[in-house]
């Protein structure tokens, strides 16, 4: 008798979703494969649809999205807070959206992880980005259009590659200098690379000068380098000296030969100046204390266009594009105008629109705590006195806090002018 095959066509297979007989459901338990059993076909479909629901977490196993997931990343019990010895997360990639929990809770940087608790009250963190892969995705081009949504408050955000955590920047912008020199011939040991390749110079003028060494890294066909001193150099005890004679045009020398046709790789990656002076100085947070501010420092919202030459902490208006002193004795010079405390000597460095400042007591000699500030009748100046002679302006630009010659600098857009 010949064998009989049993088709079974697609569009005859038919079904409804529920937990009465003959219904495929996807809510059944997980079962080794061993320990499947099933009378009838429905019953292999409900195995079937289970499976799919406990893989995307989703409510409805036939309704998600492709590739969506909504999946609990329960920690293992090796150690490892998401996978385990032999599968480790070794990075965790936000190209956007958040990370958020039902119970509530917090990030925070600590020595090189990235910690979520519930229990972190503070908005307080230490951070070091080696190792900790996170990209978020610049969803705003400045801090106040994420403020103006609500995205600020207890949230890490990028503006523009910047990284805020709340209203703390927790990054800057780094500038790079990076050169590549093909040498054409050989250059001995202890010999200048100026001299003997087609290398000009770097100009290193913008690097802090106090670690100016530990900025900048050279490379010899790939390997890098170990830097040192001269001396160092002489005696084999470093693989190459920078030598800043010239800081618009450092050169550099080795301790052995660079063969024709070798490769020097110079590579720098610093904050830059104006970002530093900005941004690094002091930080506004919920928790930061005025009180704590030296001769000189400052937070708040800083600018850096304009023009002018400059002497810290003294008071400058806007006239045009310069910034010029401002002082009471003429309605010209700073009744209408916007002001600003200056933190260098160029605007480049930063000029203080609103915020804390401590100036020194030349610059302000009759500090009283609670007290309001006024332009004063020296250029550059400011005083709690309010001017009182004939053809000058009175203009309110602050308050001075409860101590330490610090004040809130908050200029108002009205004035009266004295005849």
């Amino acid at each position: 008798m010949a064998q009989q095959k049993t088709q079974l066509r697609l569009r005859s297979i038919t079904g409804s979703f529920g937990e009465g007989l003959d219904q495929i459901q996807d809510t059944l338990e997980k079962s080794p494969i061993l320990g499947i059993e099933s009378n009838d076909i429905s019953g292999i479909f409900s195995h079937l649809a289970s499976s799919i629901k406990r893989i995307h977490g989703g409510e409805e196993f036939s309704n998600m999205e492709a590739g969506q997931f909504k999946t609990d990343l329960v920690p293992s019990i090796n150690g490892y807070s998401l996978g385990n010895e032999e599968k480790k997360w070794l990075n965790l990639n936000l190209i956007s959206g958040s990370i958020s929990s039902e119970i509530g809770g917090k990030l925070k940087f600590e020595s090189d992880q990235l910690i979520f608790s519930s229990s972190i009250l503070s908005n307080e963190s230490s951070h070091k980005f080696e190792g900790v892969g996170i990209e978020l995705e610049s969803l705003f081009p400045s801090q106040a259009e994420y403020a103006a949504v609500g995205k600020v408050q207890d949230v890490m955000y990028n503006v523009g590659g910047s990284l805020y955590f709340g209203s703390t920047l927790l990054n800057a912008p780094y500038e790079v200098i990076k050169e590549v020199v093909k040498v054409s011939s050989e250059i001995p040991s202890n010999s200048s690379l100026i001299s003997n390749s087609s290398y000009t110079g770097i100009d290193m003028s913008s690097l802090p000068s106090s670690n100016r060494n530990d900025l900048v890294e050279v490379y010899h066909n790939g390997q890098l380098l170990v830097g040192g001193t001269s001396e160092q150099i002489i005696a084999n005890e470093a693989d190459y000296y920078m030598d800043v004679t010239s800081i618009s045009s450092v050169d550099f020398k080795f301790s052995f030969s660079i063969l024709a046709d070798d490769i020097i790789t110079i590579v720098s990656k610093y904050v830059s100046a104006s970002a530093a002076s900005a941004d690094f100085d002091k930080k506004v947070s919920q928790n930061f204390k005025p009180q704590d501010l030296l001769e000189g420092e400052y937070s708040g919202e800083v600018v850096t266009f304009g023009s002018g030459s400059l002497s810290a902490g003294s008071l400058y208006y806007l006239n045009g594009s310069s910034w010029v002193a401002a002082d009471n004795t003429d309605v010209t010079k700073g009744s209408d105008a916007m002001l600003a405390i200056a933190i260098g000597t160029s605007p480049s460095e930063g000029m203080l629109v609103k915020g804390y400042y401590r100036p020194n007591t030349t610059i302000l000699s009759d500090f009283s705590g609670g007290k309001a500030l006024f332009v004063g009748g020296t250029a550059g100046y400011y005083s709690t006195v309010s001017p009182d002679s004939a053809d000058s302006f009175s203009r309110i630009i602050g308050y001075c806090i409860d101590s330490s010659n610090i004040i809130y600098f908050s200029p108002e857009n009205g004035w009266l002018e004295l005849s």
